[in-house]
């Protein structure tokens, strides 16, 4: 390549590079506004969505998982208990009817 084509190259890509940053910058606005996250000014209340990182996210998508897994588990258990609760009250009857 020579050095003129390899310029318009080197342009191209950081057009490209640029674009694909402001995605990025984008994606993480959208899960700020869905996750809440707006920044916070002592002096005036906006609605300005923070920029966060992408460890910040991946945080609260994990946080958001363990808690889901927390639900059904705590209905699991609920469900369990129901259940126990008749077979009890079943063997209670049994017991009634057998004397």
């Amino acid at each position: 390549m020579t050095k003129e084509e390899l310029t318009k190259e080197n342009v191209k890509l950081s057009i490209e590079y640029k674009a694909l940053l402001k995605s990025e910058e984008e994606i993480k606005k959208e899960f700020a506004k869905g996750f809440g996250w707006y920044k916070k000014d002592f002096y005036s209340n906006t609605n300005d969505v923070r920029n966060p990182s992408w460890e910040e996210i991946f945080i609260e998508i994990g946080n958001l998982l363990s808690k889901e897994k927390y639900v059904e588990y705590s209905s699991e258990i609920y469900t369990l208990n129901e259940e126990i609760g008749r077979i009890i009250k079943d063997i209670e009857k049994i017991k009634i009817n057998n004397n």
